[in-house]
């Protein structure tokens, strides 16, 4: 049992464009698993996949959604019933998961230090930032300028682990059955600031790109990102 037992529920995604990713996915998973708490992940995997997940530990439930929307729908649903507190992350964020209970201490005493009510968000500092695709940056530094116009709160909305607090996450349930995208995640982010509550961040100059990600070359994938992520905050926000 670790001293995150019963204090928090995961909901994560995870895709596999090719065996190195497969990888990935699965060292992230094995990192979840020392946490000792529920893990529900929304899979867009090639088949059999799901069975290696499962096969980690009886804490992980799989979800197989052919849209990518409803893998986030799916794994948040199913991770708010389970509990009121909602760490979301990418099931590619291996670094990140490598050094979770290092990162959630951290996360969990900025909560209790500043008050936290209903959303932390961990945030990438400049020089973190910076180790970025340069497409990468200019997308989603414009989102964050434009959604911190409208909060007045300069946070970063992009940076994928998030932890949902005091059943924000349940609101997943409100969400509009038209969101594609990635536009369910931001619009729960949205709605945490519509709601109320104190949000807060943890920024780290540790949140560097990975070596995969840095190889990124087409900017097409960020539009449709930057696109989704916008609609989903304005929506969520109740623009």
């Amino acid at each position: 049992m670790s001293e995150f037992s019963g204090k928090l529920a995961v909901a994560t995604i995870a895709r596999g464009h090719d065996e190195r990713e497969r990888v990935m996915v699965l060292r992230t998973m094995c990192n979840l698993a020392e946490l000792d708490v529920p893990v529900f992940v929304g899979l867009g995997m090639p088949y059999g996949f799901d069975a290696e997940i499962r096969a980690i530990g009886p804490q992980f439930t799989v979800f197989r959604c052919a849209q990518f929307a409803f893998q986030f729908r799916s794994a948040f649903r199913a991770a708010a019933q389970a509990h009121q507190t909602v760490l979301y992350l990418e099931g590619d964020k291996d670094y990140f998961t490598s050094r979770l209970i290092e990162f959630l201490r951290q996360a969990f005493a900025t909560i209790t230090r500043e008050g936290i009510e209903s959303l932390l968000l961990f945030g990438r500092s400049a020089s973190a930032m910076a180790t970025f695709p340069e497409h990468q940056q200019r997308t989603e530094m414009a989102v964050n300028l434009a959604i911190q116009g409208l909060t007045g709160q300069e946070l970063e909305m992009i940076y994928g682990p998030k932890l949902f607090l005091n059943g924000i996450a349940a609101h997943i349930n409100d969400a509009p059955t038209d969101l594609t995208g990635w536009q369910p995640l931001l619009w729960l982010v949205g709605a945490a600031f519509r709601i109320g509550g104190r949000i807060g961040q943890v920024t780290s100059d540790e949140f560097v790109c990975s070596e995969r990600q840095r190889q990124e070359t087409s900017p097409v994938y960020r539009m449709a990102q930057f696109r989704d992520n916008v609609v989903g905050f304005c929506r969520g926000y109740g623009i």
